[in-house]
């Protein structure tokens, strides 16, 4: 039994007592107890799902580590030991243990045991609520900040400790999301929101965001389509991902050699998915606790399943591997052959801005980067021309107007930093997106000064190139509403670099002096406000900047956002920490 697994089922009171012996004897000892002070009164009460007749025989051994940090004394014939950490006291019975594992998480069990014997479930919806935001607001400044070395940094190793850590960010972020929704389905609160998508885009967003964590482990990540599938389906198309997702990690977590295969095979009207690995298997009689116990994925996977009305079995052999299988209801649309190589071909599961009517110059010494970037912009709509040098971009400017200038700035001769200063002396007014080898502070601001409007570093991004030529030719003015400083700049920066204008606001007051100065093409707000409920602020704002688009940014489900009025509601909905993928397109929708 992990340990991190027990953890996952400390939230159910009905299991607790049961969960508690189990965390006990991961760490040495036979029995386990948590008191928490009730701050209302001041004394120490046992946490629900413990079986006590009376906490008063403890309560001398539970003051007394209080004061002490830890205490012993013999109770029910056994040795107790008591440890302490703030406003709750971890007890240990019997055995020989070696509680730090607890410690490091008893600030944690005790926040939840207190506001189970304290709150009612409405208020602790609101408690629940109120944690989300609290996580995904440093959690959203982490990942972005980390999007942005990514795409800053050209050193090999730099990037590879800043993919791990965005990799590990990305998996701590599917935890904690986890851990919610497995409370939300406790408290009867997780809704399910059906609607049509395509298969392939999906399975391959999941092999690119999986396959780094096996290639990490030296495993094969196999994807087989094993007949003819659906090209499309009507299911909650983020639930799936989240338990095809949360199965592949557990597989790749316990397989130490071999490969681990994703197969998908229609029949009957159903879509079967089957996760199976080449480990060291499961003894037969675990099988039918592993759904539940051996991790938190596993047991919110199993529940979201039958939700959408499949059930997830799990079989294994000894020294051969598990499968973990599931199926769900799709109809027969159009079927279609998928293949290895339709994974690898470019997502198509969100939209990017049309470009149709935009001109753009391309100025690279490069015809290979010149004819990839002309690929990119003319796939999206735009009408392309390309030159190799400065001279000749500044020749043909002054005879045809265009809509953006792409400006490699390392030519050789009439480097692109020359260039954008002879252009703007001649009077141009056309943004200048620059293309550089690097993206270091210093580089970009040597872009700014010569001219450019904005910058992106090779090799070039696809989606952050159509983003940025789209946001230079209309000049998109984004207002980030947001009371955690820190969170702000992060999303400040992401926005930047793809060609933004950005003003921050910190409150609602601060809001309105800002909308009252210009109203912006798009405000991204924060619910969550010191001064103002979130949707009041957006009423204030749909009369007095009607115009504007308002996007909602916040660590809520979409079936909190619960609107006092059937006419108002938010133009797009963006949850913590948005992906870069998510901005662009909530921002570029295609008309």
């Amino acid at each position: 039994m992990k340990f991190s697994a027990l953890l996952g089922q400390f939230g159910d009171p009905t299991r607790r007592e049961l969960v508690s012996n189990q965390l006990a004897q991961a760490v040495g000892a036979e029995q386990l107890l948590i008191f928490v002070r009730d701050q209302a009164h001041g004394e120490w009460r046992p946490g629900l799902g413990y079986t006590l007749k009376s906490s008063r025989p403890w309560k001398k051994l539970v003051e007394k580590a209080a004061l002490q940090e830890r205490a012993e004394a013999s109770r029910q014939k056994r040795v107790a030991r008591a440890f302490a950490q703030g406003e709750a006291v971890l007890v240990l019975l019997g055995g020989e243990p070696k509680p730090e594992p607890l410690l490091e998480v008893l600030p944690l069990l005790a926040t939840l045991l207190r506001h189970e014997l304290n709150t009612d479930p409405e208020e602790r919806s609101d408690f629940l609520g109120y944690a989300n935001h609290e996580i995904r607001t440093p959690m959203a400044a982490m990942m972005g900040y980390i999007d942005i070395l990514l795409r800053q940094t050209e050193d090999p190793d730099d990037r590879h400790y800043l993919e791990v850590i965005h990799r590990n960010g990305q998996l701590l972020l599917e935890t904690i999301n986890d851990l919610f929704d497995l409370s939300r389905i406790r408290m009867d609160q997780l809704q399910i929101e059906k609607d049509r998508f395509e298969l392939i885009p999906l399975v391959a967003d999941i092999r690119a965001q999986m396959e780094p964590e096996a290639q990490e482990k030296g495993l094969g990540l196999q994807i087989f389509f094993d007949t003819l599938v659906p090209r499309s389906l009507t299911s909650d198309r983020a639930r799936l991902r989240q338990i095809l997702v949360n199965l592949l990690s557990n597989a790749i977590k316990y397989t130490e050699r071999g490969w681990v295969r994703l197969s998908i095979g229609w029949e009957d009207d159903e879509l079967e998915f089957s996760v199976a690995d080449s480990g060291v298997g499961l003894d037969p009689e675990a099988l039918p606790k592993v759904l539940h116990t051996q991790s938190i994925g596993l047991s919110i996977s199993h529940q979201l399943v039958h939700m959408l009305g499949g059930k997830l079995e799990v079989s294994s052999e000894t020294g051969k591997g598990t499968c973990f299988t599931f199926s769900l209801e799709a109809e027969k649309s159009e079927l279609i052959e998928a293949n290895i190589e339709l994974l690898t071909a470019p997502l198509q599961d969100y939209q990017l801005p049309d470009l149709a009517g935009l001109t753009v110059l391309v100025v690279d010494d490069r015809e290979d980067i010149q004819e990839i970037v002309r690929s990119y912009l003319e796939e999206a709509g735009a009408t392309v021309y390309t030159t190799g040098s400065g001279q000749t971009a500044l020749d043909f400017l002054k005879k045809k107007t265009v809509s953006v200038v792409l400006l490699d700035m390392q030519m050789p001769g009439m480097d692109g930093y020359t260039t954008a200063r002879a252009l703007r002396g001649q009077g141009l007014t056309t943004p200048i997106l620059a293309l550089t080898a690097s993206a270091t502070k210093g580089d970009r601001d040597t872009c700014l000064e010569a001219g450019c409007n904005s910058y992106l570093s090779k090799p070039v991004d696809r989606s952050a190139l159509i983003g940025q030529v789209w946001t230079l030719a209309y000049t998109l003015h984004v207002l980030v509403v947001e009371d955690s400083p820190l969170a702000a700049h992060a999303l400040k920066s992401m926005l930047e670099s793809m060609g933004c204008t950005v003003e921050m606001a910190h409150s609602g007051s601060e809001t309105k002096t800002k909308v009252a100065e210009t109203c912006p093409t798009v405000i991204l707000m924060d619910l969550g406000l010191p001064d103002i409920d979130g949707w009041e602020l957006l009423e204030w704002l749909r009369k007095h900047c009607p115009d504007s688009r308002v996007l909602a940014h916040t660590g809520r489900r979409p079936e909190e956002m619960i609107s006092p009025r059937p006419s108002l509601a938010f133009d797009g909905y963006l949850q913590k920490p948005a992906a870069r993928k998510s901005l662009l397109q909530s921002l570029f929708p295609k008309s």
